[in-house]
């Protein structure tokens, strides 16, 4: 009799081992294994091991089979959303540029003055040499004017005479009224330069004032403490 008790408590053990192990099997295959969970047409939450392709663009969540959230997958944007995201995306990336330009202006103010004086000085001195290349294009100016006259003059005198004008005569008069055009356009361009030049050194002298008042108030500000 005891050996056939000792018998049935083995095999007891047995079936309850096998039960557990089945149990734990059971539990780690629920904890892996994976489902979807997502909103169908009618507006209801579905559980199930794949998801349509038409709601998968809509958003859905990953889940075990016991129900904890591994994933949330959000919708996908639309165009209008996507646009929106860009163009919040350019004007961050346009107020970092500006804060980076600002900055490095200031760096490059505070470096090179101290005080408004020397950005008044270097602006005279600047405009002084673009004053220069406009007078010396104004005298190549009165001299090429002066040439083309004479080769006009000369030309027509030849006309009256009944000679026929020389292709060397006609090239050199080509060639003073093309120099007197690009003469023309130079001086254009420095005029041009002047006014950006001085804009540029007017907006330095703003800055500047500003980076000023600024560091002067920051020192009272630290004297006061």
């Amino acid at each position: 009799m005891v050996l056939i008790a000792e018998r049935m408590n083995w095999r007891v053990a047995g079936i309850v081992a096998i039960a557990a192990w089945g149990l734990v099997a059971v539990n780690s295959y629920a904890a892996t294994k994976k489902a979807y969970r997502y909103i169908n047409s009618a507006g209801s939450k579905v559980i199930n091991d794949v998801i349509p392709p038409e709601y998968a663009d809509k958003g859905y969540e990953v889940i075990t089979y016991q129900g904890e959230v591994v994933t949330i997958v959000p919708p996908q944007k639309t165009a209008a959303e996507l646009k929106q995201v860009q163009l919040e995306r350019y004007h961050l990336q346009a107020e970092e540029a500006e804060k980076n330009r600002l900055r490095r202006w200031d760096e490059s103010l505070l470096l090179r003055y101290s005080q408004v004086d020397e950005i008044v000085q270097a602006k005279v001195r600047a405009l002084s040499v673009i004053d220069v290349a406009i007078s010396l294009n104004q005298n190549n100016l009165f001299r090429l004017k002066t040439d083309i006259e004479v080769q006009q003059m000369e030309a027509a005198e030849l006309e009256r005479q009944g000679e026929e004008l020389s292709e060397t005569r006609k090239t050199t008069l080509i060639a003073f009224k093309n120099e007197l055009q690009l003469v023309i356009d130079s001086i254009e361009r420095r005029k041009e330069e002047k006014i950006t030049v001085a804009q540029d050194y007017d907006a330095d002298i703003e800055r500047f004032k500003m980076l000023r008042e600024r560091l002067d108030a920051h020192q009272n500000r630290q004297q006061g403490r």
